[in-house]
């Protein structure tokens, strides 16, 4: 058995024992309001992430999975805010803190990986300057002390020769060395949570697996639970759990990973698998989903992804679908779904 079906067993055993998540997120809405009118960016999204369980979220550009993200962090800045909902982290409520109080979770609690670290790593400071200073943020520690968990932390995410690495600037790193960089700052004080954004778009397929590896191995080491965003389906099958897959600021359908890849009930879903490349089938076309992810200034009444699904009734243009359970484990926020998939027959 490997380490991720045994935390998938954990997992399936926590929620049916009634464990406490270790992240709840409940109706969350974070709206973006411009002179153009009010884009809804995340409306309404509810999900859990489990101790030491790896949480995949997926959709195209434009899906509201990176706000979902910063508005964990309380890092959506105006003309952003958060207009409702709740986001708990082991057990304390993130949207009444105040901003002082939110810092001293920020990098303890919970830390984030960015998908450019280049954008994200100060230039003119060293790694091992920024390193530390994260950590004598969150630990009572000197700057020798704070400069040697910097190197120790290097060292984990196989950084070559930590101790010289320390003092040189991003510039001079490559990307995959300024992505591990990015982690070990993520990882420096051991938080609970760790969300990675597309930890790995910049990077070809050799530092990529690298970095991927990297994660699984961190999780287990430490016990934190990830919530890894990417519109990378393969990278999903590879290490998460659970997949949550996202359209236009809403969750239209979240099950386990194998649930999903074997058989997806929600018609965006399948949509995205027809569109990957098969292996064997170079003269198979492929199926792009029609159109494109609606404006958020002007999203479309009842079920949002109804303008681009051959599946679509009078139904989905007038009611907004809700989340059901089809399954164990497994809901669906569509109006024709079925559990047996025969809707696509």
């Amino acid at each position: 058995m490997s380490s991720e079906q045994a935390t998938a067993e954990k997992t399936v055993e926590a929620q049916q024992d009634g464990i406490r998540p270790l992240l709840a997120v409940r109706d969350l809405r974070t709206h973006f309001f411009t002179e153009r009118g009010v884009a809804r960016a995340v409306d309404g999204v509810s999900f859990e992430v489990f101790p030491g369980e790896t949480l995949g979220v997926v959709g195209e550009s434009g899906c509201g999975k990176s706000v979902t993200a910063l508005s964990i962090l309380r890092l959506v800045t105006p003309p952003g805010r958060i207009t409702g909902g709740t986001i708990t982290l082991d057990g304390q409520e993130l949207t009444a803190l105040l901003e002082s109080e939110m810092r001293r979770v920020r990098g303890r609690k919970a830390a984030m990986i960015f998908q450019e670290p280049q954008s994200s790593l100060n230039p003119v400071f060293s790694i091992g300057f920024q390193i530390t200073e994260a950590i004598r943020l969150h630990q009572k520690v000197t700057r020798t002390e704070a400069e040697e968990l910097a190197i120790e932390m290097l060292g984990r995410v196989a950084i070559p020769d930590p101790a010289k690495r320390i003092g040189e600037y991003p510039h001079q790193l490559s990307g995959g060395m300024k992505q591990r960089a990015m982690i070990a700052m993520a990882l420096s004080c051991r938080p609970s949570l760790l969300i990675a954004d597309e930890p790995t778009t910049a990077l070809d397929v050799t530092i990529q697996a690298q970095i991927l590896n990297l994660l699984q191995e961190l999780r287990e080491q430490l016990g934190m639970s990830v919530m890894l965003i990417t519109h990378n389906l393969g990278i999903v099958a590879q290490i998460a759990r659970r997949v949550m897959v996202m359209y236009a600021g809403k969750v239209v359908e979240t099950a386990s990973t194998e649930s999903v890849f074997h058989k997806p009930l929600h018609p965006y879903t399948v949509g995205l698998f027809r569109s990957l490349p098969k292996l064997g089938r170079k003269s198979q076309k492929l199926a792009p989903i029609p159109g494109e992810v609606p404006n958020p200034l002007d999203a479309p009444p009842g079920c949002r992804f109804q303008p681009r699904c051959g599946l679509c009734v009078e139904r989905c243009r007038a009611e907004e679908p809700k989340l059901r359970i089809l399954g164990e484990g497994h809901s669906v926020a569509c109006h024709v779904a079925q559990s047996d998939g025969a809707h696509f027959a």
